[in-house]
């Protein structure tokens, strides 16, 4: 599930993203975290067998130093690993030796990008007046669903509903204009960098 959000936030325009992290609010940094450690995961299998083949036909590994503790290995690549795809900075060569670099290094900037955009829908929530922030984050938080919302109001489940929309409407514009004014400052500097390289 976690790989398919990942694969679908990637896909998905502007307004797709902001719906995905809607649909997906209350465990949306959890299963993040959940494809981390997948990849790193495979990450650490895919060196391992990388390994394994470089020893050849007889797959023996002969310990020189008498000090070596395999254990402990792990564990600082393992986190080595994790830090570097949570910060994307693989300058410290972690992703040396495996298979699918460059597939493992695009999807640490999706899974980066997917945080940042969670922490700004967050933000944007406080444009909301507070009793409308208080309905839409306990309906996108799982806590209540429109017809205990319209219960707890008085109102008919359709104008629940209606006050759901519009608070999620007002958070998605929001959130656009940001993603938007950030995509064309992105623009700006690609073209200003190919100007300056010519």
């Amino acid at each position: 599930m976690a790989i398919q959000l990942v694969d679908d936030y990637a896909a998905a325009d502007a307004g797709g993203k902001v719906d995905i992290i809607c649909r997906n609010y209350p465990s949306f940094l959890g299963m993040l975290d959940s494809r981390i450690e997948g990849l790193v995961y495979t990450i650490e299998t895919d060196r391992a067998c990388s390994r394994h083949s470089d020893r050849g036909a007889l797959g023996v590994r002969v310990q020189t130093s008498g000090t070596s503790d395999p254990t402990a290995n792990t564990g600082i690549s393992e986190t080595m690993t994790r830090d570097a795809l949570r910060t994307c900075d693989f300058s410290s060569g972690v992703l040396e030796g495996t298979e699918n670099e460059i597939d493992y290094m695009y999807e640490a900037y999706v899974i980066r990008d997917m945080r940042k955009a969670y922490f700004l829908f967050n933000t944007q929530m406080c444009i909301l007046k507070p009793k409308e922030k208080a309905l839409f984050t306990s309906y996108i938080n799982g806590a209540k669903d429109a017809a205990e919302i319209a219960d707890e109001l008085g109102i008919t489940q359709e104008s629940a509903r209606l006050k759901i929309h519009r608070a999620k409407k007002k958070v998605k514009l929001s959130m656009l204009h940001c993603m938007q004014t950030k995509d064309r400052r992105d623009g700006k500097c690609r073209q200003e960098k190919q100007i300056s390289l010519m």
